[in-house]
């Protein structure tokens, strides 16, 4: 057998939909990501710098897997209205479903009121930042901003533009900041538009990211040295307050440089050692919108247990936390996939 053949097979040359087992399995490492990020990090000490700078915007992966997936999957015979339409059903339907619920508890609560909104004005806002109640839900606004340019972005995929595109986008991403609560879809897109961007570079299979899946572990060093170097330039920086979109532009992102290498590493490992089916990571990635939509909404549970039960021990808090979030996530899945079979996917995401 030829050395790093297993390259070679991970992606079948006679089917664009063939399963990509590799990045099947950095989706179920990157919502993993996503859940640890919002545990209560301050338990964790003098390692919460390190704990939020590990965990902190893994978003970033999830929008790269979105934009491999997206040129991986339409970048022959894309239709922008078949397109759309699974998005509608399968991303805006469980969004809608999951809002009524969100919203409808902040109605309830008089949240409102402390944001000094009419209940539709609270209503419009709450659909257009995401939901105040359930925070990830953020991303989904977000997202569809890369959904609804569609066309332009597979078309700048399938120039010689790309990497000029690639080169700018990223830039900007490395050296801006989210807008504050993540209040503004269209600021956020900005934001991880390289990302996204970089996603379509790698799925379109340039000689860089061949080399770079060919490599062996010791050309995967220096990415790991400059990770510890970005992490030393954070700690310096993690005294300034909170940057906007506004004020975040054009100064370097610490965090989010630090998760452009560890991108770099995590797409490494897992083309080389997991470019086959895993079956635990393939459930995970499977129900990963699933975990997605709901994981939150069982830390407030998991909050509430703690606080009950007062747990004031920070291991203890964290295997809690961890514990209830997914372990609840999951079991709201199973029974969405066991009562709805196939509809589920209209409610939940998967």
């Amino acid at each position: 057998m030829q050395k790093n053949s297993h390259i070679k097979s991970q992606v079948p040359s006679n089917s664009r939909n063939s399963i990509n087992y590799s990045i099947e399995n950095f989706r179920a490492i990157a919502i993993l990501f996503v859940i640890f990020s919002h545990l209560n990090l301050s338990t964790l000490g003098n390692w919460k710098l390190l704990g939020l700078f590990i965990l902190g915007d893994a978003t970033t992966f999830f929008v790269f897997i979105s934009g491999f997936l997206f040129y991986h999957l339409s970048s022959e015979n894309f239709n922008f209205r078949s397109y759309l339409s699974k998005k509608i059903k399968f991303v805006a339907a469980p969004y809608f479903f999951l809002s009524i619920i969100t919203i409808s508890t902040g109605l309830y609560i008089g949240q409102n009121n402390a944001f000094g909104l009419k209940p539709t004005a609270y209503v419009a806002w709450s659909l257009w930042a995401g939901g105040p109640i359930n925070g990830p839900m953020w991303f989904i606004p977000m997202i569809w901003c890369f959904f609804l340019t569609a066309p332009i972005l597979i078309n700048i995929a399938k120039s010689k533009f790309l990497p000029a595109a690639l080169v700018i986008s990223l830039v900007f991403s490395l050296f801006s900041s989210r807008p504050l609560l993540n209040t503004n879809p269209i600021l956020s897109s900005l934001h991880f538009l390289g990302f996204y961007m970089m996603g379509m570079y790698f799925a379109k299979g340039s000689n860089l990211c061949k080399q770079l899946e060919n490599s062996d572990a010791k050309k995967v060093y220096p990415f790991m040295a400059l990770i510890a170097l970005t992490f030393i330039a954070y700690i310096n920086q993690a005294h300034i307050n909170t940057r906007g979109f506004i004020s975040g532009a054009f100064n370097p992102n610490f965090m989010q440089i630090g998760k452009f290498f560890m991108l770099i590493i995590i797409y490494w490992a897992t083309t080389r050692y997991l470019h086959k089916k895993n079956d635990s990571l393939s459930y995970i990635a499977d129900i990963s919108f699933g975990l997605f939509f709901l994981h939150w909404l069982w830390k407030i549970v998991a909050n509430k247990a703690i606080t009950y039960l007062s747990i004031n021990r920070p291991a203890l808090i964290l295997l809690t936390e961890v514990t209830i979030m997914i372990v609840g996530s999951i079991f709201c899945v199973e029974i969405a996939r066991k009562f709805m079979k196939k509809r589920s996917r209209y409610v939940i995401g998967c």
